[in-house]
């Protein structure tokens, strides 16, 4: 059994260091393409509200 728990940690410490390896390896154009998308998805949100108000409105004056 506790060769099991020094295999789990040795697993743990292996996939941290990965894990910050490959994470401090910057994508140059990140930025820009979170810009892009953040503005991608504020639009359609922006899109949803005005929709379900719509919606709301319709349903209010049906009732």
């Amino acid at each position: 059994m506790k060769v099991a728990y020094v295999l789990v940690a040795i697993l743990m410490i292996f996939a941290l260091v990965s894990t910050v390896v490959i994470g401090g390896k910057g994508d140059e154009g990140y930025a820009n393409s979170a810009k892009q998308n953040t503005m991608r998805l504020s639009f359609i949100y922006l899109l949803l509200v005005i929709i379900l108000l719509g919606g709301i409105a319709l349903y209010v004056i049906a009732i």
